[in-house]
């Protein structure tokens, strides 16, 4: 058992049950914070987060001490498997015991964070640390440990005696903060992507701290802001849009947010003085990829960043409800927080942030895609459109020049109808499975594809080098969109458009025109979680609550509907592929139908 009785207050001795650190919130807000999550929607995700601190109840911490944080053995951080729940223990522990006043949990979580802190290393891997070594594969665990041992140091110090502080202090800047900062220093590409926001708020988290026990820790604070503020204003367009997907560019979002409420309340401003307009502009982008099937945060498809389900991460939401007073996003956050399921993850900030940060009272739950948006940076077009039978939302897909984590998916699109995906983006699966390569390909996206010299379904210029950006004009009833995909197609085309024609919701008319340097065939493609068959109006596919016809007006030379590859979550797709006959010039306009299933 454990032999660090030294380092807790001891069992008899009553606790003072406030925040040893202060970052989100002090003591004086306790009574109004235990208020608010006693509240719907709150007081439902504070159940589930109870329920799950109360099952970690059983482990033993010690168990994880080592050279390694809570392993057997050491790991490659890309070797993907179970979060170590270790880290949700730190913190749902904490911060439940800190709600509900509850000593057991309090102690469960330093517990935890005493183990952690008594590793010799917070790496995931023996190679960084052997002799002669410079091994690094960024500092991904390093931040995320810390972040979670610095929650169970705030919300469950008053267990720690100043000696364990004294050790918490060590462990944090010495087997955290200088392998996090090596990251910002030695790896200038990290400024441009999702990186650069986690290693920043992971130097500043740890910063912060460590100003609440070292005299001259707040004189480094400045140099992961600086980082923070370049990172956003990099990744993330003028118009609040991200090219990596929204898994990524919700994490990126939610880390930012984070930091930059942590760094007002160190300064005593307001948030809002802090955060860039971009990150403010940031809900635009997220109610043109919101989806409208369930549950409340899943998100049209699309890059690396484009998982099933609730891929839209809770962080963020309600500092960025508070920040824009975007209606939209409370609603969104509303529908999130009284969901029956939550994952949290103990690689984010976690949803911690929108139960402190969020407003008392939110809208009605409900995710409300844009009528009409087009992001004119980022390169993403949304319709969505009010039936008798439910929405009806298209998604046209574009992006910047030389855009990071793409897929092959330039004029690509995606349909929704009546809260089910029925012209589906296949998504990502994680990167541990080598397919996560081959699932990017254009064949496996809802396109007019070229054929090449050797290839009937080439693959698109990736990253394509010049923009590819959707633009056009829509409301309530119609749709006109269009997008010039010349650029993905390199030498395979002279020319490539795709236009979009909706005169009302349920009926879409696709204009395709490519020009190509010989006569070669293009291909048509759909793709379904369901079955094609041919009927007397075209091709079909039946979901369980919405049907899909395709049907071309013009003569395919040959045409198939058949179960090919899989999607993110490596199920079966069906892909439907028409082929025009060879032809210099092709003009090929195919009608898409949706309907209810009765």
């Amino acid at each position: 058992e454990c032999a660090w009785d030294d380092l807790l207050v001891p069992e008899h001795r009553a606790l003072d049950v406030r925040p040893t650190l202060g970052l989100m919130f002090g003591g004086e807000d306790l009574g109004a914070l235990r208020a608010k999550l006693a509240r719907r929607p709150y007081a439902k995700l504070m159940d589930r987060l109870r329920t799950r601190a109360h099952g970690f109840a059983d482990l033993e911490p010690w168990r994880g001490v080592g050279r390694w944080p809570n392993m057997r053995k050491p790991r490659c951080y890309r070797q993907r498997g179970p979060e170590h729940i270790e880290q949700l223990a730190m913190r749902l522990g904490g911060f439940v015991g800190l709600i509900d006043n509850d000593a057991k949990l309090l102690r469960m979580a330093a517990n935890h964070a005493l183990a952690l802190a008594h590793c010799d290393t917070f790496a995931p891997e023996f190679q960084p640390t052997i002799a002669g070594s410079a091994w690094e594969q960024r500092a991904f665990f390093e931040y995320r440990y810390a972040q979670n041992l610095i929650y169970a140091w705030d919300f469950a110090g008053c267990c720690v005696t100043p000696a364990g502080h004294q050790l918490f202090g060590q462990a944090i800047s010495t087997k955290a903060l200088p392998w996090v900062m090596q990251s910002l220093m030695r790896h200038p590409y990290v400024r441009t992507c999702n990186q650069g926001a986690y290693f920043s708020w992971g130097a500043l988290v740890c910063l912060l701290a460590l100003t609440k026990l070292y005299p001259l820790a707040h004189e480094w604070v400045d140099v992961p802001v600086k980082a923070l503020d370049e990172t956003v204003n990099t990744c993330l367009g003028p118009d609040g849009g991200a090219f990596e997907g929204v898994g990524y560019a919700a994490a990126t979002a939610g880390h930012a947010l984070a930091a930059y409420a942590l760094l007002a309340r160190h300064r005593g401003v307001p948030v809002e003085s802090l955060v860039p307009e971009r990150l403010r502009k940031f809900g635009d982008y997220l109610m043109t990829m919101i989806s409208t099937r369930r549950p409340y945060g899943a998100a049209i498809k699309v890059a690396d960043g484009g998982r099933e389900g609730v891929i839209v991460y809770q962080d963020g939401l309600g500092l960025l409800h508070r920040i824009t007073g975007d209606a939209k996003i409370g609603a969104l956050l509303a529908g999130m927080l009284d969901q029956d399921e939550h994952e949290e993850h103990p690689t984010t900030p976690g949803a911690i942030f929108s139960l402190v940060f969020g407003a008392a009272d939110l809208p009605e739950p409900a995710a409300q895609p844009a009528v009409f948006n087009v992001l004119p940076h980022t390169g993403m077009l949304c319709s969505n459109r009010a039936t008798v039978d439910g929405q009806v939302r298209l998604q046209l897909i574009g992006a910047p020049a030389r855009a990071g984590h793409a897929h092959d998916d330039r004029g690509s699109f995606v349909i929704e109808a009546f809260g089910e995906e029925v012209a589906i983006d296949r998504g990502q699966m994680g990167y541990d499975d080598p397919r996560c390569g081959t699932i990017k390909f254009a064949r496996y996206h809802n396109l007019l594809i070229p054929e090449g010299p050797d290839d009937l379904l080439p693959r698109q210029l990736n990253p394509c080098p010049d923009a590819t950006l959707p633009a056009g004009e829509g409301d309530q009833q119609t749709l006109h969109a269009s997008i010039d995909v010349t650029a993905a197609w390199g030498d395979l085309v002279t020319a490539c458009t795709r236009r979009v024609d909706s005169e009302e919701p349920t009926r879409f008319t696709i204009i395709d025109h490519a020009t190509l340097p010989t006569a070669r065939r293009v291909s048509f493609h759909v793709h379904s979680k369901h079955p094609w068959h041919e009927s007397e109006t075209g091709w079909v596919t039946r979901g369980e609550r919405a049907q899909l016809t395709v049907t071309p007006d013009w003569q395919p030379e040959q045409a198939a509907g058949e179960e090919d590859f899989i999607d993110g979550e490596k199920q079966p797709v069906h892909h439907l592929t028409l082929i025009a006959p060879a032809a210099k010039t092709h003009e090929l306009r195919t009608h898409l139908r949706v309907e209810p299933v009765r």
